[in-house]
């Protein structure tokens, strides 16, 4: 139908609709906007308000499917969200709320400001993808209860955990699959040659992500010593801004609160988050026999921006065959 055509039908008296305003709308607007079927057509499919439109049917008192159109070409194209933008929806909907009591009112200020902003920028800005794998950690669970036999017994200030000994197999596996290890830039993607760890900690003052610097670099003992003074220095109020900050890649365990899986949201410029779950006794198949096995199931929150799915499940191939066999790597 060509525009001669579109003109004609919009301009057909008979067809000719009037449209009531909503009460909500401004005394200011007109009360009756008078418009063609196909006017009104095309502003339901684009959810325009055609008191909003000017009309240059019918001597400029009836609104036609031109008008309609050239009103939405005039508009701001539609972008990314800000966090701003996120916000002032969250007020619009708390302004049209029901009014309730409110037991307590937490500013979002401080250090939860900062993970709210974070959260917001990561949730926004990455193409987030999730990963599942179970890992056997039978094995690993006894080489534990051996560590921490030998820390009693030979007096060390604290054995290993499983947080360290995860933190460490991930440290590895990153050294051999130096993609994981990078952050995007505006132009390139960078592969870091340094591999530090941040690990979540929960503290008063709100959730916290200490660095291991060069992890993959320490020994257990290191490690663990490192990790220990961080997460006092975290609680405690008294950690550095350089011990916060520089991480390439993050660990969260929720394990310990019987969380058996999760999507943990990936912490910027990183490329990639592990969640961790809780290590529990589960039916497995061992050896050609169905028996309980100690399992775990491993999280992977990747940004596919930056990285493609086949390369960060053998990355997680990695971390698994690691923990699976503690004895190749973990010191006795």
């Amino acid at each position: 139908m060509g525009d001669a055509e579109i003109a004609q039908a919009d301009d057909a008296p008979l067809e000719v609709e009037a449209v009531e305003v909503p009460q909500a709308v401004s005394t200011e607007k007109r009360e009756r906007v008078f418009a063609s079927p196909r006017a009104r057509k095309a502003a339901a499919k684009h959810g325009v308000d055609l008191t909003k439109v000017e009309p240059t049917g019918g001597q400029g008192l009836r609104v036609a499917e031109r008008d309609v159109l050239t009103w939405l070409e005039k508009q701001p194209k539609a972008g990314l969200l800000t966090q701003q933008d996120v916000l002032d929806l969250l007020t619009k909907a708390g302004e049209a709320s029901v009014d309730l009591p409110v037991r307590e009112s937490v500013p979002l200020s401080g250090i939860r400001g900062v993970i709210a902003e974070r959260m917001a920028n990561s949730a926004l800005l990455t193409a987030r993808v999730t990963m599942f794998m179970d890992v056997d950690m039978t094995v690993l669970v006894a080489a534990r209860d051996g560590l921490k036999m030998k820390a009693d017994s030979e007096g060390w200030d604290f054995a290993p955990g499983y947080n360290d000994l995860i933190a460490l197999a991930a440290a590895q596996a990153l050294r051999e699959h130096p993609y994981m290890n990078a952050r995007l830039t505006a132009d390139a993607i960078e592969h870091l040659e340094s591999v530090n760890i941040g690990m979540a900690v929960d503290t008063e003052r709100g959730l916290m992500v200490p660095v291991v610097h060069g992890a993959d670099q320490l020994s257990l003992h290191e490690f663990v010593k490192r990790f220990r003074a961080l997460i006092e220095q975290a609680r405690d109020g008294r950690i550095l801004m350089e011990d916060l900050t520089g991480g390439t890649f993050t660990i969260t365990n929720l394990g310990m609160y019987d969380i058996k899986a999760f999507t943990p949201v990936i912490n910027l410029p990183e490329t990639a988050i592990l969640g961790v779950g809780s290590i529990e006794q589960r039916p497995a198949a061992f050896e050609g026999e169905l028996c309980l096995r100690y399992m775990m199931t491993l999280s992977l929150v990747f940004d596919h921006r930056v990285v493609d799915g086949a390369p960060a499940a053998r990355f997680m191939q990695a971390i698994k065959s690691l923990l699976e066999a503690p004895e190749t790597w973990v010191e006795s």
